[in-house]
């Protein structure tokens, strides 16, 4: 790894439980020596990446993120192009609505649009996305490049809830279902009290650029529910597709027969 790719390997520990950091725990989770990372850390504080308490001396994320984020939206306004399918899906179904992005290895929320109902799934912008424990994590490994999702089966899978896959074997038997479905669901395996359905959102070269989800509080998802949604979902995720500028893939098409489905 260059100095570049450690350092910016440094922001990669930070999540959404996890807002700061302190040195001796940067240099744990990095396997870096403390005087290394503290090198990195002090020219990504000066960059404005991070700042550092002076206080606690822990670091958080800096305000040049903030301009930069303001700079991507501008050249791409990746919430404005999503979030009118995303609100539709809301009127339909009356559930919690969020967009995902693959980027840097991690699947993220980037929209959330929060169910109307008193009793709703709760869904944080910004969470990552566990891979085997989550609607979008799941229909993202059925229907990426076999390569890329290699990265994230080979991986030992993190326990959430009794119901949550950590199996290779189980899992390539769920995705092989999915993609037979055209969709992915997860019922009580992150969440406990939340079921959701998710269906994969393509990009220009054919990549799963994302997912479009609803989340349901599970003792209201009904089979009948997730075969209603799941035509919702994929509906709301073929028209993101196209809104990027890009098309689903003759693949997908012909295994959920999209053409009689949708426009």
């Amino acid at each position: 790894m260059t100095t570049v790719d450690k350092a910016l390997s440094l922001l990669d520990h930070f999540s959404h439980e996890q807002t700061e950091i302190g040195l001796s725990e940067f240099a744990r989770l990095s396997g870096f020596d403390k005087s290394a990372a503290l090198r990195m850390l002090s020219a990504l504080v000066r960059a404005g990446f991070l700042e550092q308490d002076e206080e606690t001396r822990r670091y958080r994320l800096g305000g040049s993120f903030l301009r930069f984020a303001r700079l991507r939206e501008r050249a791409f306004p990746i919430t404005d192009i999503v979030r009118p399918a995303a609100q539709t899906l809301n009127e339909q179904t009356r559930e919690t609505v969020h967009v995902s992005l693959y980027a840097g290895g991690r699947l993220s929320t980037i929209v959330v649009i929060d169910s109307p109902r008193t009793t709703r799934a709760h869904v944080d912008q910004g969470m990552d996305l566990p891979f085997n424990a989550t609607a979008s994590g799941l229909c993202w490994l059925a229907f990426s490049n076999p390569d890329l999702a290699e990265r994230h089966l080979s991986v030992d899978f993190a326990q959430y809830q009794r119901g949550t896959l950590t199996d290779r074997e189980a899992i390539e038997a769920t995705l092989s279902r999915f993609r037979r479905m055209g969709y992915g669901v997860a019922e009580r395996s992150f969440d406990d009290e939340v079921s959701s359905v998710a269906a994969p959102i393509f990009g220009a070269n054919g990549e799963v650029w994302g997912c479009m989800s609803l989340a349901c509080v599970a003792s209201r998802m009904t089979p009948e529910l997730i075969a209603e949604y799941s035509e919702l979902v994929m509906s709301a995720a073929q028209t993101v597709t196209q809104s990027l500028g890009a098309s689903v893939p003759e693949s997908y098409r012909r295994t959920m027969k999209l053409e009689g489905r949708a426009a």
